[in-house]
């Protein structure tokens, strides 16, 4: 069990390959953000955020520090999630 948690815990860093990120969104540079992602005109990421596969991320969305957004969820547009 304790080698799930600390496999399961690791944070990644950095934007891979086939993300789409509208030149007017705020992205920290300590983040991650996986292939096939995409992040709208005006959206805010929180620092430590983690972005999964397949991700859709709408206009005006504010996501807040520490979060997980997993692969495959649309957050649509003027939506917060954390903070």
């Amino acid at each position: 069990m304790n080698e799930y948690k600390k496999f399961s815990t690791k944070i990644k860093k950095g934007i891979e390959e086939f993300v789409k990120i509208d030149s007017s969104a705020k992205i920290p540079e300590n983040i991650f953000i996986a292939s096939f992602s995409y992040i709208s005109e005006n959206a805010e990421i929180g620092e430590n955020c983690q972005i999964y596969p397949n991700v859709f991320i709408g206009k005006n969305v504010k996501i807040g520090k520490n979060c997980i957004i997993y692969s495959g969820v649309n957050i649509y547009d003027d939506c917060i999630v954390g903070d």
